[in-house]
Parts: structure tokens; C-alpha cells; sequence
């Protein structure tokens, strides 16, 4: 069998983060945690480590207040994921969805390694409508190592079925520390390793979901509930005022044009050719480090905290729109060694490649001001103001 390699270039300051439904639209429910000490750990951990899971590869919503839904898990506000359940007998894992890939992975069974242990894998021989593809696969992440082979199973979303979904099972990880049992790429199917059809794609295509479209929207504290994964559609209790739209410039991430970057009214020299991924499988923001250099030069973070009330708040423009991301939403603040708070900006540098060369990623801190649409069916990223906001 072919062997792939993934090299890993989406390297976030969190551990992981985030199905579902027929003729409507499906809601995903999310949890979250609040110990500032646990996160102070886990945030360190992260950076640390310098790895994450997650791949970087290189027209109509619904509209309804009563939809099919899954909550999704806000874990210490860096990472939001949900629940699937896998195979003919309806083995449940908790996964990571990832706009920013494109491939679905589980772990095996017969797994290895320190990413294995303490967490839910999947048994094929318990299940009836298993099918080995059998094609290699390594994923190679800043700290670690994913081995497998690719397989289809049934899939599903709160009870809403894909049919012989393609997926890698994991047999060796040596990553550890990761709160959830695999990843479900919401990507473009460009993206998928093997050309198969990411899942949300997968429930479209045969009929179990009546709208192209899914929707996340993020609670914005640890322990609070309310994040949610909406396939199908939109839930109209979820935002407020109307959505506005901007096309892809690819049918690969959920990329569009970036026409400026402000802080303070003073605007970041950008490339010609800017654009922005909105990825929910990045906690915060990652761009060139040309650009973070800049961003660095208009705000200046005391680390202990005591400048929160005088910084700039950061402006993000997409067509003639201006998108504002407060200090709150830019600085991590964590527990002082010594007590206290201790803060720094939430952005980092990251050389990206291919089609994201002239990129900034936007993760979950810039999301969870708004409830986003992707838009498949459209080709199109679509914001309205959150409802909790």
C-alpha cells in the first residue's frame, strides 16, 4: 500500500477542539470547563509541545428556530468538540470537527502508544458494515506521530446516518495528552487524503440533510453551555440581525478575501493577494511573520495585565465589512506563578505554504464572537452577530 506523509503546519496554543440530521438542519451540543489552574496547565502544555491535531494540507442556508442538534464541549475556552458514534453496532468516540482539513480519523482498537491510552477506539471486528480500504497513511505532527490504514463504516450525527464513510483507523499515536478519540475534517474535498467526501458532504449527497450547509456557534466562558454544530442549516435563536456573505477564493479551506488587517486605525501592510481561513480547529490566530511582527508592533501586552482596559481593539475587513476583535478576545490571560494574572497576546507566527502562503487563520477566538455558516452549497462563509453577544 501507498504510503502518505502529512507534515504538520497548523500548530495551535490549545489541545484540540470539535454532527447531524435529515430534512433539516442538525445541532451538535458542546461542553466546556472552568479550572484557570488546570487551564494554565493545559495552555503550557500546549505550547510546549508546539502541536496539534488537526491536518493542514496544503446558496441556500435553512433557517429554523426547532433543529436537529449536537451540544459541543468548550474545554477551558481553547477547544470545542462533540460526539459521533461509529459502525453497525454505534461505537460513540468524542472528535474534534475541523474545518481546517478534510480527512476523518478514529483510533483503532489495536492502537499503540501514548496517544492511545484512556480514550474510546474503535472496534471493527463488532461491527457488521466495517470494510478495509487498507491504504497506509502517517500523519507527522510537531510532537508526535499518527499511523494508520484507511476503512468505511456508517457513520452518525444524532442519529443521522453516512453511509460507508471513508476514514483513516489509527494504529499507532504517540501524541498524547488530546481530549477527544479522532478528528472529522470539515473541509473541501480537495483536502481529503484519499478523495473521499468529507462527511458533511457524505450526509448531503445522500439525502440526509436538506440544506448544503453547517454552522457553528461557540459560548465564549469555560463550563458554559450552549456551543453548538449545526448541519443542515441555521437555527435562528442562535444569532441576531442577518448574515452577511463572502465567497471563497477556493474550494479548498473556508478561505476568503482578506481586504485589510487594522489596529487603531492604523492599517498592517498586507500582501496583494490577502485572504483569512476560518478554521475551528485553531484556538486562536496564526498568520506570517511578517504580519504578526506588525500586529506586535501596535499592541503591547504588560504581562501582568495592568494595560487590559487601554489596548486596541483589532479590525478584520472582508469586503466592505469591518469585523472588531476586542483585547478580550486577543490576549490570553492565565494564573501569575506567584498569583495574580499574567497575560499575552494570542497570536502566533507559522509559516504556511501553497494556497495559504498569503493566509492569517482565525480560529475559535475570532468565531466565537459570531455564528458562522459554511456555506457549501454557496461556496460562501457567511457571519451574523452571535446571539450571546
Amino acid at each position: 500500500s501507498e504510503e502518505i506523509i502529512y507534515t504538520m503546519q497548523k500548530t495551535i496554543l490549545a489541545l484540540c477542539l470539535l454532527a447531524v440530521m435529515a430534512n433539516g438542519a442538525i445541532h451538535v451540543p458542546i461542553r466546556q470547563y472552568q479550572d484557570r489552574q488546570a487551564f494554565h496547565r493545559k495552555y503550557l502544555e500546549i505550547q510546549n509541545s508546539q502541536g496539534f491535531l488537526g491536518y493542514f494540507a496544503g446558496l441556500f442556508t435553512a433557517s429554523s428556530s426547532d433543529l436537529p442538534e449536537d451540544d459541543l464541549t468548550n474545554y477551558y475556552d481553547l477547544q470545542y468538540y462533540g460526539d459521533i458514534t461509529a459502525g453497525s453496532n454505534d461505537q460513540k468516540f468524542t472528535v474534534l470537527f475541523d474545518t481546517g482539513s478534510s480527512d476523518m480519523w478514529l483510533l483503532s482498537k489495536d492502537c499503540s502508544g501514548a496517544g492511545c491510552s484512556g480514550h474510546a477506539t474503535f472496534d471493527s471486528s463488532a461491527s457488521s458494515t466495517f470494510e478495509k480500504i487498507g491504504r497506509e497513511i502517517t500523519i507527522t505532527y510537531g510532537s508526535g506521530t499518527a499511523k494508520g490504514y484507511t476503512v468505511s463504516d456508517n457513520v452518525k450525527f444524532d442519529g443521522i446516518e453516512a453511509e460507508g464513510q471513508v476514514f483513516e483507523l489509527i494504529t499507532s499515536f504517540t501524541q498524547g495528552g488530546t481530549q477527544w478519540d479522532g478528528i472529522v475534517g470539515c473541509g473541501w474535498k480537495a483536502l481529503a487524503s484519499d478523495g473521499a467526501s468529507p462527511l458533511p458532504q457524505s450526509l448531503f449527497d445522500q439525502g440526509k440533510i436538506e440544506k448544503h450547509s453547517f454552522s457553528f456557534y461557540l459560548t465564549r466562558k469555560p463550563n458554559a453551555e450552549g456551543s453548538k454544530l449545526v448541519f443542515g442549516g441555521v437555527d435562528d435563536s442562535l444569532y441576531t440581525g442577518d448574515f452577511k456573505y463572502y465567497p471563497l477564493v477556493h474550494k479548498a479551506y473556508w478561505q476568503i478575501a482578506l481586504n485589510g488587517v487594522s489596529v487603531s486605525g492604523n492599517s498592517l501592510n498586507m500582501p496583494f493577494r490577502a485572504t483569512a481561513i476560518i478554521d475551528s480547529g485553531t484556538s486562536t490566530i496564526f498568520g506570517s511573520p511578517e504580519i504578526i511582527r506588525q500586529l506586535n508592533n501596535h499592541v503591547n501586552v504588560s504581562q501582568d495585565c495592568s494595560n487590559m482596559d487601554s489596548l486596541p481593539n483589532v479590525e478584520f475587513q472582508f469586503g466592505d465589512d469591518t469585523y472588531v476583535m476586542p483585547p478580550s478576545d486577543y490576549v490570553i490571560q492565565l494564573p501569575g506563578r506567584f498569583g495574580g494574572q499574567t497575560c499575552q497576546t494570542g497570536w502566533q507566527a507559522a509559516y504556511l505554504g501553497g494556497i495559504a502562503t498569503d493566509a492569517i487563520i482565525l480560529g475559535d477566538s475570532f468565531m466565537k464572537n459570531y455564528y458562522v455558516d459554511f456555506d457549501m452549497g454557496g461556496a460562501r462563509v457567511g457571519f451574523a452577530k452571535a446571539a450571546q453577544n
